[in-house]
Parts: C-alpha cells; sequence; structure tokens
C-alpha cells in the first residue's frame, strides 16, 4: 500500500519520528486493515535537509503486524528522472514483503 504526501520529513536530528504525523501513520494501518495489506509505504519529496541520496527508513508499527516505510524521492528532476527512481524502488522491495497481498 502506498500514499504520497506532499509534507516535509524532518531529519532524524530533528525528530526522532521525522516529522510524520500519528494521523498519517492511523490512516495507512487503517488502509493495511482493509486491504490486508502488512507492508505499507508512505512517499515523500526529497530535501536536501535528509542527505545527498534518498532517504528511506523502516518502522514496524506498534501492536500490529503492518510494516510502514518511510521513503524520498526527488520532484524536482525530470518526469523520466521520477520514473527511474520509481521502478528501482519498487524493484529493491523485499520479496517476502510485497506492497500487495494476494
Amino acid at each position: 500500500m502506498v500514499d504520497t504526501k506532499w509534507k516535509r520529513l524532518s531529519p532524524v536530528i530533528e525528530d526522532a519520528k521525522h516529522g510524520v504525523s500519528q494521523t498519517d501513520v492511523y490512516q495507512m494501518t487503517a488502509y493495511g486493515q482493509l486491504y490486508d495489506c502488512p507492508d505499507l509505504l508512505l512517499l515523500y519529496p526529497h530535501h536536501r535537509g535528509l542527505g545527498s541520496g534518498p532517504f528511506a527508513t523502516d518502522y514496524m508499527i506498534y501492536g500490529s503486524t503492518h510494516r510502514l516505510r518511510l521513503r524520498s524521492i526527488d520532484v524536482a528532476q525530470r518526469e523520466v528522472g521520477i520514473a527511474a527512481d520509481l521502478a528501482t524502488m519498487f524493484q529493491r522491495w523485499p520479496a517476502e514483503h510485497p506492497l500487495v497481498s494476494g
């Protein structure tokens, strides 16, 4: 399950939760339960404060079997670059944790 956010992730030095709101986590958990999908991805625009490369971190949601992944993508690049970055991101997705359960 993927959801995109037009919000600014915070570097870990500013906020251990990277600025992800509890509301967004609840929303993703509800979607995961509704669609029987334990792997959840929140995708954010990348910015310099997150470092030079794509941002990536994973969390297990407390009291749940859901895994929440946070990723960033450089939306300032050309469309072909965004498409290539998304393709690479999903090719690397672990086979044991598919985006959609089936």
